[in-house]
């Protein structure tokens, strides 16, 4: 079964991959040709923090070269944009970026080919992200949110109707100044990636979000490191950024139980809630050890997988689809990352093994991989906030990242 599945994902990159058919100088032009989320369908563009997901597996079956031209394809919009956009395309470059993850991927990459140069080229682009994050999505407390680019209120309602009617069915006989206001919150939480969530609801840009600042701290210590290598005089400057977002991260996020927790800096309230994102401080380093990341793969670690939050009770009629009990690529690989991080590799392959059986059984069940999936019942998920997807993937590159880890193939 799970043979048979590595063996459909591996076969399909190919088949997922885009040629560039812009010519040069075009709005959607890009350097190289990609791999997109889906095979068909809607998904058929490079989105950011998927494209980590993808290259996992991409790097894992031994597509190095597409893993690289989905990185350079990156680096090419941050530097034509200044910023990485959640999608090349209209909609995507036009309201919001997505989580940091380009220096992650860089680093996989230089890990694979070595090229002094090209990392060069790459930690100079990097350092314009950084800017971004430092400059557009600052707070009074010191650390970043998610927000989203210049909208006007026009764009906000539209945005509002939008998920109202085909999404989430919030409220529609609201004055449009309210609808913008919620807007806000609405556009930032899909800039986290996770459109929708009950860690965000309706305010996501008053958030201080455990995981962005936890991967903007993984930022600046990749760039700590590659400035000894091409700028050396800027490191103690990513050095001391890197002290002070730990210093206030244990101010506001740090919590009794000994985790970081979001924070609300206008509420000046830490929200207890668990959640996925709560392992990405234990994978850059801002946290360590057994008992604190247990803490939360207890939690969250269910029949089949490990779930985007605990079981909220609160939610009402918003069917949050990155929430109890749906299963995601991210939230699998972020809490077997951190498992490993901290030693505790029985509990990481066990929670591996647990995602891609489900994905291999559905498999042989529909003849496709999902989006997302059931981590309480299997299956794929059944509680969407619209129609549940065919994905390849980060699907399928977390499928084969843990198949490849912890099956023994080589």
């Amino acid at each position: 079964m799970l043979d048979k599945t590595h063996n459909y994902v591996q076969n399909t990159w190919e088949k997922a991959k885009v040629e560039i058919t812009a010519k040069k100088g075009e709005k959607y032009w890009l350097p190289c040709p990609f791999v997109p989320p889906c095979v068909t369908g809607y998904f058929r563009v490079l989105f950011y923090w998927d494209t980590f997901y993808t290259n996992k597996g991409l790097i894992a079956d031994g597509f190095i070269d597409l893993a690289k031209n989905n990185v350079d394809n990156l680096l090419y919009m941050l530097d034509k944009l200044g910023f990485v956009p959640n999608s090349w395309s209209d909609s995507g470059t036009k309201w919001c970026s997505q989580p940091p993850y380009l220096h992650f991927m860089v680093r996989d990459i230089y890990e694979q080919t070595k090229d002094v140069e090209w990392l060069k080229s790459a930690y100079f682009s990097l350092k314009k992200e950084y800017e971004f994050w430092m400059k557009d999505r600052m707070t009074e407390t010191g650390l970043n949110r998610h927000y989203h680019l210049p909208l006007t209120q026009d764009d906000l309602v539209y945005y509002y109707d939008y998920i109202g009617t085909n999404r989430i069915k919030i409220p529609m006989d609201i004055p449009a100044e309210e609808k913008a206001e919620i807007a806000h919150g609405y556009v930032a939480s899909g800039e986290a990636g996770l459109d929708y969530s009950p860690r965000f609801r309706t305010f996501g840009d008053d958030i201080i979000p455990v995981d962005l600042n936890a991967n903007l701290y993984g930022l600046e210590s990749d760039l700590a490191e590659w400035s000894e290598m091409f700028e050396p005089e800027k490191t103690g400057f990513y050095k001391i950024a890197m002290k002070n977002r730990k210093a206030l991260m244990d101010k506001y996020c740090l919590g009794n139980d000994g985790l970081y927790h979001d924070y609300n800096y206008l509420t000046k309230t830490q929200n207890t809630f668990v959640f996925s994102g709560q392992f990405m401080p234990f994978i850059t380093g801002m946290l360590s050890g057994e008992e604190l990341v247990k803490k939360v793969m207890l939690v969250l670690e269910n029949n089949h997988g490990v779930t985007s939050t605990e079981k909220d009770n609160e939610e009402g009629h918003i069917p949050y689809q990155w929430s109890y009990p749906n299963s995601w690529a991210p939230d699998n690989y972020l809490c077997v990352t951190a498992l490993e991080k901290n030693g505790l590799m029985d509990d990481a392959k066990r929670v591996a093994l647990k995602f891609i059986n489900n994905i291999a059984k559905t498999y042989q069940e529909t003849g496709i991989l999902w989006e997302k999936y059931d981590g309480v019942d299997g299956g794929y998920a059944k509680k969407n906030e619209y129609a549940v997807t065919e994905m390849l993937g980060w699907s399928g590159g977390v499928f084969s990242y843990f198949y490849k880890k912890y099956m023994g193939y080589k």
